[in-house]
């Protein structure tokens, strides 16, 4: 599960809502990192989130690749069907900012691990 919370490129916290139409949801959530893996989305907007399966109608992705070989995409919501969590979603944008710097963490020390091993084998001029 990954959070779509982003409505525009300087956004900090959603700002604009789902639109719900007797139960289908329509919307946009931008930079959605490795959307691709995903198997649901938790959607967050500024006064309601869902959980939605990624492989439900009316879910569609617009991918675009990064410098690092990731990629990134936009959540597309056109009648898509989903679970409402809460009416305050700001325990979900909580937990996913929890879930996200985990993530960057665990990148973080995968990295600094990598730069040390290298620095204790390196030999430089014979």
């Amino acid at each position: 599960m990954l959070p779509a919370w982003q409505d525009s490129r300087n956004a900090l916290g959603p700002s604009a809502d789902l639109q719900v139409e007797n139960g289908p949801l329509y919307g946009r959530k931008l930079y959605v990192p490795m959307a691709e893996g995903a198997d649901a989305f938790l959607v967050i907007g500024a006064t309601i989130s869902f959980l939605i399966d990624a492989n439900s109608d009316g879910v569609r992705l617009e991918t675009a690749e990064t410098q690092d070989g990731g990629h990134v995409s936009t959540l597309i919501l056109e009648g898509a069907t989903g679970r409402q969590l809460a009416c305050n979603p700001a325990p979900a944008l909580a937990e996913s900012s929890l879930a996200t710097s985990a993530y960057l963490l665990g990148i973080i020390d995968a990295a600094l691990a990598r730069t040390l091993e290298y620095f204790r084998i390196r030999v430089q001029f014979g």
